[in-house]
């Protein structure tokens, strides 16, 4: 009893700390690779959860996507990409955000005009560091930060045009292309199309050109007081269920030989989350991302398998809502239990920290079942494959161990080939650990996105 009263005290403490890690100020924040980066986002969830007027969530949440930009510009600086991509991500969530709560204080009556203006020039600076990211064409993954781009400017000005009018919609176009003049055209044509549906593109010109020609007095939309908050908000996004797609992800489940894998932390099928903008890693990256990573400390628990059963399609059975709140930090999967669970856990971390990851399954023949949990002998297993820089495919093994066993579960495995002994070896465990063998290797499947309605 005393020790679990330490370690209640302990965590009262840890989250004290991240409150005050999460509080936003001038400076970039605690940044991605530093260990207490996981307090910083607890912390602001914290925070965020107990901030209740509308107008001040909005505040907050912009101080946030503020802080992001900040901490890109210094990770950026330092050449750690992934660690850029990961804040991009952060960054688009937050800035949303800031935009959602704002339009509803101004459903609720407040006035919200001071907040509006200051989310417009907070979004003119983040533009001119995102453009500036996107001069480093050859070291960043441009796809994250055009979909930053993107994912904010677009319901901003879906914003300034049900609020302000077409001319101040149109004057907001302007701006961003002016902002983003220095980067290379072809990069700017994605982002354009982006931005705008097409059948309204031409339009929007013409009535710059319009604007210009009639002056200033023919070109100043609506004010607030003429044009009062409608029942409108920025448009919901989210996977779509028929594509599979949202913004840079996709989806895409798991077939095999033997159908669908049934299963897993994300649904009743194993799902694949994958990111545009993932990244091989170096083996070195790899490793910091493993040590990091969680997902081998839960305790595995066998359950016999049983196999999914739906009428239609499997992704049908699919809530991609969920899906969605995982992606943006709303919501969490369910801990894993069985070796595929922790296979998918794992490929979707990596993934949502911009590392792209394999889902392996194999089969394996005299499987010994040192643990007693009743597995057959002829047993299939799952594990993830990665394809580094410099050392090419690396498979990791992260399913868990018992209770008791060893604390960090991610181990390496030489070789998948077919009748090879399988004998995951422990990455990170000083003390005298290891791994049985696993029985030999006969059948292997390797799926890298997964398909979605194939």
């Amino acid at each position: 009893m005393r020790g679990w009263l330490v370690f209640l005290l302990l965590a009262a403490a840890f989250i004290g700390g991240c409150v005050v890690l999460a509080s936003p100020g001038e400076g970039p924040g605690v940044l991605p690779d530093s260990p207490f980066y996981f307090m910083k986002t607890i912390g602001r969830g914290i925070t965020y959860a107990f901030t209740f007027d509308s107008d001040a969530k909005a505040a907050l949440t912009l101080d946030y996507a503020n802080e992001d930009v900040r901490a890109m510009h210094v990770t950026c600086s330092r050449a750690q990409y992934v660690e850029t991509v990961e804040l991009c991500n952060e960054y688009k969530t937050d800035f949303f955000n800031a935009l959602v709560w704002a339009v509803k204080a101004a459903k609720e009556g407040g006035d919200t005009r001071a907040l509006v203006d200051s989310i417009v020039a907070a979004h003119h600076d983040h533009r001119l560091v995102l453009a500036s990211l996107l001069q480093l064409t050859e070291e960043i993954p441009t796809e994250a930060v055009i979909d930053a781009v993107a994912y904010t400017a677009a319901p901003l000005r879906y914003v300034i045009q049900e609020y302000e009018g077409t001319a101040a919609a149109v004057s907001f176009d302007a701006a961003v292309r002016t902002d983003f003049s220095s980067i290379d055209p072809g990069l700017w044509a994605t982002i354009e199309a982006r931005l705008l549906p097409e059948t309204e593109t031409d339009s929007a010109e013409d009535a710059a050109q319009a604007g210009s020609a009639s002056g200033a007095a023919s070109t100043s939309g609506p004010s607030h007081e003429d044009a009062p908050p409608t029942e409108t908000v920025p448009p919901v996004v989210g996977f779509d269920s028929a594509t599979g797609r949202y913004g840079m992800y996709s989806l895409g489940l798991v077939y095999t030989t033997e159908g669908v894998l049934s299963g897993g932390c994300y649904g009743e099928y194993i799902v694949l989350i994958n990111n545009g903008a993932a990244q091989n890693p170096t083996y070195k990256e790899l490793l910091a991302f493993l040590k990091a990573d969680d997902t081998d400390k839960y305790v595995y628990s066998y359950t016999f398998p049983v196999a999914g059963f739906y009428y239609g399609d499997a992704e049908d059975s699919i809530d991609v809502a969920y899906l969605t709140d995982i992606v943006e930090g709303r919501a969490f999967p369910s801990d894993p239990r069985i070796c595929a669970d922790f296979a998918e856990r794992l490929h979707n971390n990596a993934e949502l920290a911009g590392i792209r990851a394999g889902y392996v399954s194999i089969d394996l023949e005299g499987y010994p079942d040192a643990e007693g949990y009743g597995i057959p002998s002829d047993a299939g297993h799952a594990l993830n494959v990665f394809e580094t820089s410099d050392r090419g495919l690396v498979f990791i093994d992260c399913t868990g161990g018992s209770e008791g066993g060893p604390k960090h579960m991610d181990s390496e495995v030489g070789s998948l080939e077919l009748g090879a002994t399988y004998r995951p070896r422990l990455l990170f465990v000083s003390e005298d650990w290891h791994l049985l063998s696993m029985g030999k290797i006969t059948a292997v499947e390797t799926t890298w996105d997964g398909e979605w309605r194939p």
